[in-house]
């Protein structure tokens, strides 16, 4: 396994163990995994699909959107619903 593959589940257990490191005094331990690869974009892709609506109402345009991740980076904030009225710059 490559040093900066990790998943979200190594990262929330290496959370765990920080805290029950805390709790009982003990060293913090070392997380193994190289996060200096995963700063900035990454060549892994992200995947979401979704559907939008557009209407040109009498206040001006209005837009929603419904999103899911499919496949995600860590630290990656995915948004589910996206509302918009108003124009753009």
């Amino acid at each position: 396994m490559s040093n900066c593959t990790f998943s979200q589940a190594d990262y929330d257990t290496f959370l765990l163990d920080v805290a029950s490191a805390r709790d009982n005094g003990d060293d913090i331990p070392d997380f193994g995994f190289s996060t200096n690869c995963i700063s900035g974009n990454s060549a892994s892709p992200r995947v979401a699909v979704g559907i939008g609506f557009s209407w040109q109402s009498p206040f001006g345009p209005f837009r929603i959107d419904l999103t899911k991740a499919l496949r995600k980076q860590l630290r990656d904030e995915p948004q589910t619903l996206q509302f918009n009225i108003g124009t753009v710059f």
